[in-house]
């Protein structure tokens, strides 16, 4: 799987971004997730590949398949609520959110230390989009004063602080809004 994902990127890196050269990259991403469903990178690279060529119903689809297997990993479901976002299905992506947050919650309950403040900051994220950017950052400064010696909390701040929501939806997306 790591070798068919590291011949994908290869190829779209050193072979342009034609449709042959994407229909085989994509083949490649397939066959490495097929060799081995829990290596996520292949899964990832292939939603980022799709979102780069503007086929962002092809990543939608592929985050929805994804998630109905894998309910426990964290960033499928707001991946798939950004891009409803992106889409203007506010209200369908808010859902996404809310389920995002409670698989949070729930990873948090049970995981180790070495793993905590990456969660508690990505479940601080996604309440930008659940709840709002106030709540985000009151939750975001409380798991700062927690760990005011954790050098990856501390510079996650000014991302919390500078969040521009649509031009995040704009970006991430980068989807026409129909």
């Amino acid at each position: 799987a790591i070798e068919l994902n590291n011949k994908a990127v290869e190829l779209y890196h050193k072979n342009g971004k034609d449709s042959v050269t994407i229909s085989k990259v994509i083949d490649l991403y397939d066959l490495a997730i097929e060799a081995d469903p829990t290596y996520l990178i292949p899964f990832w690279n292939k939603i980022t590949l799709f979102r780069e060529q503007k086929r962002c119903q092809e990543a939608l689809t592929e985050l929805e398949e994804f998630q109905t297997n894998n309910k426990r990993v964290p960033g499928i479901l707001s991946s798939t609520g950004f891009i409803l976002e992106g889409f203007g299905h506010r209200d369908e992506a808010q859902n996404k959110y809310i389920q995002e947050l409670a698989l949070y919650d729930s990873l948090i309950q049970i995981t180790n230390d070495s793993m905590l403040a990456n969660l508690q900051v990505s479940k601080a994220f996604i309440l930008l989009f659940a709840r709002g950017k106030k709540d985000a950052i009151i939750e975001f400064d409380k798991i700062a004063s927690e760990n005011p010696l954790d050098e990856f909390i501390q510079s996650q701040k000014m991302m919390f602080y500078d969040f521009d929501r649509n031009n995040f939806i704009e970006e991430y997306c980068n989807c026409d809004r129909n």
